[in-house]
């Protein structure tokens, strides 16, 4: 099977080396403290960077597997959400419409009620699942890869309805022209 697994410091190094072994490709997603205390340092910008670095061969993948943070200290910066909004807007990693699967213990529901991020649980071949073990990863690998697939959609005609189902707030100093 060819999926991956972005991973942190939070994930059972025996689900990686398991993943590894029956399902594909697994990442570590690391974001040091000194990196986060850099003058010019930008999230969007390391996760970019991430997605189309050397660390993760680019081509596209059955199905992504993230956990919801991706943080070692802040677990409410849902930084595995974050990250999977870069891969549904980043042509380049040619994974837009490949399935993403989060995993955690906490519901979507219990998500979108702390991060407005929730909102992507919500879009087209987005999947979640509190069963942590490499025997669920295959099962929901398998039920997808049979009974989801990437669809037919052009890629702009996904990007237009994932974009459609997010709330995007206009930056603070924004003012409108009436």
């Amino acid at each position: 099977m060819n999926s991956l697994l972005i991973y942190n410091a939070n994930v059972p190094l025996s689900l990686k080396y398991d993943f590894e072994e029956q399902l594909g490709v697994a990442v570590l997603f690391r974001i040091f403290k000194d990196e986060m205390l850099a003058p010019l340092f930008s999230m969007d910008k390391k996760m970019s960077d991430f997605l189309l670095s050397s660390e993760i061969e680019i081509k596209e993948y059955d199905v992504i597997f993230i956990p919801y943070s991706l943080s070692d200290d802040n677990y409410i910066a849902f930084l595995g959400l974050r990250l999977a909004h870069h891969i549904r807007m980043t042509k380049d990693f040619k994974n837009i419409q490949t399935p993403i699967v989060f995993f955690g213990f906490d519901s979507g529901w219990e998500i979108n009620k702390l991060t407005k991020l929730g909102q992507i649980l919500h879009t087209r071949n987005i999947f979640s699942t509190d069963n942590i073990s490499i025997g669920a990863f295959k099962a929901q690998t398998e039920y997808i890869l049979k009974n989801i697939g990437k669809g037919s959609m052009t890629v702009a005609a996904f990007i237009k309805d994932f974009i459609s189902k997010l709330p995007i707030d206009p930056p603070g100093n924004y003012y409108p022209y009436i």
